[in-house]
């Protein structure tokens, strides 16, 4: 049975997969966009203690940082929104309290590099 007589008698199968595989990347892109897009917002409307816990992050141009619980209660909100992501280094911390550190999410990181304000630090000149 060749290629030509298989493809005829699946056909149907055949577009079938294709708009289903179509149809997944389309919502794909748009699950990316979205995220990106309220990620976004949400950094432009930072309020005062969020902006303090990552105005170090591009001060010193580092995406790991070490917090103290008491940052990290501020950055709670930050994690919740996934713009802070629990560092690996964290499992390697030999149980020591309230040594933890965070990860800026990488995008979330060069868009705060090209827009300092956001976390109240001037604009690159």
């Amino acid at each position: 049975m060749g290629i030509a007589v298989w493809t005829a008698h699946h056909r149907v199968l055949e577009w079938m997969v294709f708009s289903f595989c179509g149809v997944f990347s389309f919502l794909s892109l748009g699950e990316f966009v979205y995220r990106d897009n309220r990620t976004k917002k949400r950094l432009k409307t930072l309020p005062a203690d969020e902006q303090e816990v990552l105005r170090p992050f591009v001060k010193d141009n580092v995406r790991t940082r070490h917090l103290l619980t008491g940052g990290a209660g501020n950055a709670s909100g930050l994690i919740r929104d996934g713009i802070l992501l629990p560092s690996p280094i964290n499992q390697h911390s030999e149980g020591r309290l309230g040594d933890y550190y965070y990860t800026a999410r990488h995008d979330v990181f060069k868009y705060l590099k090209r827009h300092p304000r956001l976390v109240g630090l001037p604009p690159k000149p």
